[in-house]
């Protein structure tokens, strides 16, 4: 869907010099999936579902975060 840009090597070992410069951590992520339904009344009456789409979106695993130093209002600076 051309939503997004593979980073050549050069700009991932920029990003991860910047990353140990800071002395941050990168948590790790992973797409997660759910379908989409409708309600539809059929003709015999009955209400079904009605498979619609999928919807993705990209979740970080929180399993390797560390309690009050990686919550979002540190992710996001202003």
């Amino acid at each position: 869907m051309g939503v997004f840009v593979l980073p050549s090597d050069e700009e991932m070992d920029d990003v991860i010099d910047e990353i140990r410069a800071k002395n941050e951590r990168v948590l790790r992520c992973k797409m997660v999936y759910a379908r989409k339904y409708e309600s539809v009344v059929c003709d015999d009456g009955q209400i079904r579902d009605r498979f619609l789409k999928w919807k993705g979106r990209w979740a970080a695993v929180d399993t390797g975060e560390v309690k009050s130093l990686d919550t979002c209002w540190s992710t996001f600076r202003r």
